[in-house]
């Protein structure tokens, strides 16, 4: 966590950690686990300071970073000269940095206080701030930062708050903002707004995201159920959009049509789920409304399905 800038001849030095990390651990990762491609990486103390020397040296590799309290001092502040001298001229347009900075101060020290101060005392703290001071009169990197000072909060304890806070501030996008008016709405305009939502998530993180699968599915069943058509119609509709390859969306797409009274349309989507995967009630489905009158079950076949049945409300 205290990478080495040059060697005696005066060439950098590739900090093995930062090498671990890119060659052997995230190539792991990525075979093991099903991965998304927008990376982040956290670090606190002197593990903060390789997160600004990552950003420095190896932007490429994660897309946004979180430094908690970094030690920007270490070294008689060899790498904040270093980050400083360097980062202005990279692009990083796309990147985000947060950097959450805890109160390490003297008791009694107030920031007023700090900037006429230079004890050693407070080199941690003013280290930060001078890194502050840099990043945001440089507009040439596109960088995206944010700093959050926690006056409440030490060394050891503002990493939790940061982590969170520094989530908040990279994924500020994510959060939609829909009212109890446009849930209620019967028109298809709900389905617009989760689609263009969407659509900037994953302009911002760089790969193809969607509202989940069971949620616009357990949306438009809702509207189906008040005979919100066009409603029902758009949301199973961008369910189909997004995923195009589960037999679900198609299923559910037949249904809308048996509810609307077009025998025709839902056979043909119960047909499309079906050569996707070959489902017993989808079959039952299609032979309800292809055999209607003959189609029957025994009374016996029926008590198998006597019970009481509790239906969840969506979480």
């Amino acid at each position: 966590l205290t990478p080495s800038l040059t060697d005696s001849a005066g060439v950098r030095k590739v900090n093995p950690f930062l090498k671990f990390i890119e060659n052997e651990l995230m190539p792991f990762v990525d075979k093991n686990y099903k991965t998304a491609p927008y990376k982040v990486i956290i670090g606190h103390s002197l593990g903060g300071l390789t997160v600004i020397d990552m950003l420095t040296h190896s932007s490429s590799l994660f897309n946004a970073y979180i430094a908690i309290d970094p030690s920007m001092w270490y070294e008689n502040q060899k790498h904040l000269k270093n980050t400083i001298s360097h980062l202005d001229s990279k692009n990083l347009k796309g990147k985000r940095l947060f950097i959450g900075t805890a109160n390490t101060m003297p008791a009694g020290m107030s920031l007023a206080n700090l900037k006429k101060d230079k004890s050693e005392q407070t080199q941690h703290i003013r280290s930060i701030f001078a890194l502050d001071k840099f990043l945001k009169s440089q507009t040439s990197s596109q960088l995206k930062y944010s700093l959050k000072y926690y006056a409440t909060e030490d060394h050891n304890s503002v990493p939790l708050i940061s982590e969170y806070d520094g989530f908040r501030y990279i994924f500020d996008y994510y959060q939609i903002n829909i009212t109890t008016k446009e849930f209620s709405d019967s028109s298809a305009s709900i389905a617009g707004k989760y689609r263009q939502h969407y659509k900037r998530i994953s302009d911002e993180l760089g790969y193809k995201n969607a509202p989940p699968e069971a949620f616009i599915n357990y949306l438009a069943y809702d509207a189906l159920s008040k005979k919100q058509y066009p409603r029902a119609q758009a949301l199973f509709s961008l369910n189909i959009e997004n995923f195009p390859n589960s037999n679900n969306v198609y299923d559910s797409y037949g249904d809308y049509f048996v509810a609307k009274k077009d025998s025709l349309n839902a056979i043909t989507n119960y047909k499309k789920a079906l050569a996707i995967k070959n489902d017993i009630r989808t079959q039952n489905k299609i032979l309800v409304l292809t055999q209607s009158g003959k189609y029957s079950l025994a009374p016996a076949e029926l008590g198998k399905y006597a019970g009481v049945y509790t239906l969840e409300t969506y979480k």
